[in-house]
């Protein structure tokens, strides 16, 4: 797999042998929006993968719990045929005194690229024949 990756300035931080992610860096301060609930952050950084096979998935990086931010999106997707510059908006959470949000350079984010599936999709009428040792209980329910 080959990820053609364009920056302005220092926006990745290449893994190590044995990581998972690449590291995003804030190529911004950011900027508050949304009548102050969100924050967005620039990266400078825009991907263009050899093939459509690849996707990148935004996660935060464990760091993000000594901030007063969440990742709007939980985890991003970036498709593979997506060409425009990586930006990240986190939620501001406002019950937390005082405010600590990212700085310009710091790592803000991790990107991990993994190959899509593409299942045939089968509708049933019912799942007579698809039981499992789960079943159908619902939250908290695993080994109950």
């Amino acid at each position: 797999m080959e990820i053609y990756v364009e920056t302005i300035g220092n926006g990745l931080v290449l893994p190590k042998a044995g990581d998972a992610g690449i590291d995003l860096i804030a190529a911004t301060d950011g900027e508050v929006q949304g009548e102050g609930r969100f924050i967005e952050y620039g990266t400078g950084v825009r991907l263009a993968p050899s093939s459509n096979q690849f996707h990148g998935f935004i996660f935060p990086r464990s760091s993000i719990s000594n901030y007063n931010l969440s990742l709007c999106n939980s985890v991003g997707l970036i498709d593979a045929s997506y060409r425009g510059e990586i930006k990240l908006r986190f939620r501001i959470l406002r019950d937390v005194k005082p405010c600590k949000f990212y700085n310009k350079g710091d790592k803000i984010a991790q990107i991990v690229f993994l190959q899509p599936v593409s299942p045939q999709i089968i509708s049933v009428d019912s799942f007579e024949n698809c039981d499992s040792v789960r079943g159908d209980k619902g939250f908290g329910s695993t080994g109950q």
